[in-house]
């Protein structure tokens, strides 16, 4: 900008001076696209932008806490009131360079998943050699995304080794005829867009095999006595296996 003083007559020298004025552009702030996490998880913003600014400082709507309340993109820890709210508001407010005054504030929502909870099968069992168990049952998934779950029973001998068992993927499975006791658990895939559980086990169940029923054996073998003498004393072995011992013995003839 030019300032000139022209001269008043008889004086024919103008004066003149110059300034330059400067416009800062006010500041720009995106605090990002909103987003979802599962129960336990973090948070790491990747896309909040701000531009034409001295500082820049993120607050939440409730209590969890940032990494660096003054760096562009830092990571957000929920707290429990979050968690148990379901969704947080994290607000970007950016602050303008001198002289200009107002601070712009932009806000993005950040979903928590419910925590996710496996299925529970029903009660362990105890049954005969070589019988069928009796159907198990699990619960539904619980939490995590709510949106969709597939699911996986598994066997194990030693509850350590699992085994998936071919099309076995609803909430019931019957077993075969056991021989050797035989552990039962069913895993779960949260399937949502945000998966809150992958390969996630339910606690296994056992189905007790009890030993194969062995009856008892005489041990005396087939033998000839004079008449009206009494044979020697009969000895049978124990009666192994089955749902004892105990066991009630009587004798027949």
């Amino acid at each position: 900008l030019k300032l000139t003083s022209k001269a008043i007559s008889p004086c024919a020298d103008d004066s003149e001076d110059e300034m330059v004025l400067s416009f800062q552009p006010v500041p720009l702030v995106d605090a990002g696209s909103d987003a979802a996490i599962c129960y336990q998880g973090t948070f790491t913003f990747t896309d909040a932008d701000a531009s034409n600014y001295q500082t820049v400082s993120w607050t939440t709507t409730g209590d969890g806490q940032f990494s660096s309340v003054s760096a562009l993109l830092p990571t957000y820890t929920p707290g429990t009131n979050d968690k148990t709210a379901g969704t947080v508001g994290l607000i970007l407010t950016s602050y303008p360079v001198s002289p200009c005054q107002a601070a712009v504030s932009d806000t993005m929502d950040l979903t928590i998943y419910q925590e996710f909870s496996a299925p529970a099968i029903s009660e362990s069992q105890i049954i005969c050699w070589n019988t069928a168990p009796a159907t198990l049952t699990a619960t539904a998934a619980q939490g995590g995304t709510g949106s969709s779950f597939s699911y996986q029973w598994q066997s194990s001998e030693d509850s350590t080794s699992w085994t998936d068992i071919p099309e076995a993927e609803a909430l019931t499975y019957s077993p075969e005829s056991l021989q050797i006791t035989t552990y039962y658990r069913v895993v779960t895939t949260d399937n949502g867009p945000t998966n809150c559980a992958e390969d996630y086990p339910s606690v296994p169940v056992k189905i007790l095999v009890r030993d194969p029923f062995t009856p008892s054996i005489i041990t005396l073998s087939d033998s000839t006595i004079c008449y009206n003498a009494a044979p020697l004393e009969l000895t049978a072995t124990p009666t192994l296996g089955g749902s004892g011992p105990p066991f009630l013995y009587q004798w027949q003839k």
